[in-house]
């Protein structure tokens, strides 16, 4: 009786620290478990806002599974990323493809936020479409939906290329399903494939928040593109 005691006391410790080993590779961002998942879609990128303050694109151009990088611009009718200038420049010149997206709130009309944007984001060619990101509840979805699309009629007008839709499932269902049909989905899911209990269909996939590579500083959003490099340069401006 001891000595099986003994045995099982062992083997629970041995999982235990196998557990808190892992768990510990995916706090410091070494192992993510979605990148098991994320591997099944070679094409992919970053997302990055003033929380990764400086970053150095030519290091991060370097590195493999960066296909892509998306750049906060703007949030609201008034907020300005203090590093979207340059982050658009730089990694611009690293040679990675890259686009901009906004932050969309309540507290102001959509055309206002598309004004604060198209002031902002260049029109220049190479560029991926522009995304808004949806994850802003309070508003009544009827309300909502009318700025929101106000706001896309008149960035698509600018740059001549249908936004992408950033959001999470609860913002989806509750504020856009049925309406926006004709917009490409970009959905955020961290803990596993968005094809696992969804019916719906994503052009980018934000699979990770707690990636890391090489140039940035702390962590950083990863993602995954649905289709091929080929693909995802024909979404590119002209």
């Amino acid at each position: 009786m001891k000595r099986k005691t003994a045995r099982f006391l062992i083997a629970s410790t041995v999982v235990l620290v196998a557990g808190l080993g892992v768990a510990a590779l995916v706090y410091f961002g070494v192992f993510w478990p979605n990148d098991l998942f994320a591997a099944a879609y070679p094409v992919r990128g970053i997302d990055v806002s003033n929380h990764q303050k400086t970053v150095d694109w030519a290091v991060v151009a370097g590195e493999p599974g960066i296909d892509f990088a998306f750049l906060k611009a703007t949030e609201g009718d008034d907020y300005r990323d203090r590093y979207f200038v340059t982050n658009w420049k730089a990694a611009g010149e690293a040679g990675i493809l890259r686009g901009a997206y906004h932050f969309f709130t309540t507290a102001s009309s959509g055309a206002d936020q598309a004004a604060n944007f198209i002031a902002v984001v260049p029109v220049e060619a190479g560029s991926l479409p522009p995304v808004v990101d949806l994850e802003t509840f309070g508003s009544a979805p009827e309300d909502f939906r009318r700025e929101l699309q106000a706001y896309l009629d008149l960035v698509e007008a600018n740059y001549g290329q249908k936004p992408i839709l950033y959001t999470v499932y609860a913002f989806y269902d509750e504020y856009l399903e049925g309406g926006f049909a004709d917009y490409p989905l970009w959905i955020r899911d961290i803990v596993k494939p968005p094809a696992i209990g969804w019916s719906g269909e994503w052009l980018f996939w934000q699979y990770g928040n707690r990636g890391r590579v090489a140039g940035i500083a702390g962590y950083v959003d990863r993602n995954a593109f649905a289709g091929s490099r080929a693909e995802l340069e024909a979404l590119l401006s002209k």
